[in-house]
């Protein structure tokens, strides 16, 4: 399953790029985060991994997190694992003609259960309502630095 979601930021692309390239910063908008443990390599740069804690549906979810391209703003995409669920999210970001942020995140799911390829294919606005809580919560956090 592949999808795509927006948003516009009120805020110039250095100050979005700044504060999504602050791990830090992730406790402060992702509100699921539990905790992020790095495992392997520079934070943030392309091989690093990352056990990550996550509260998905009232449960603790454990995934990993590789770290597979950054080139801010055009791009930083990340793989996410979990027990039979691939999850690839490229994040990209375009400065608007008004100094206003554009953030576009391209999200693509591989699942290896067949119950999970049934509920995506019927169900994919609970995958896309996640994304979009997710980019509400990032403006929200930016426009008020």
């Amino acid at each position: 399953m592949k999808y795509t979601e927006e948003i516009i930021i009120n805020s110039t692309i250095e100050t979005v790029i700044k504060a999504f390239d602050n791990e830090e910063n992730l406790f402060k908008w992702m509100t699921e985060l539990k905790s992020l443990d790095l495992v392997k390599g520079p934070a943030g740069e392309p091989g690093a991994k990352s056990k990550m804690v996550m509260v998905i549906s009232g449960r603790n979810t454990e995934m990993m997190e590789t770290v597979l391209s950054k080139n801010l703003p055009d791009d930083y995409t990340a793989l996410y694992e979990m027990p039979k669920i691939q999850n690839i999210i490229s994040n990209k970001f375009s400065e608007l003609q008004d100094g206003r942020t554009l953030y576009r995140v391209e999200t693509e799911f591989k699942f290896e259960q067949f119950i999970l390829k049934v509920i995506s294919s019927l169900f994919p606005s609970i995958f896309k309502k996640q994304t979009q809580k997710n980019l509400r919560d990032f403006k929200k956090f930016v426009e008020t630095l």
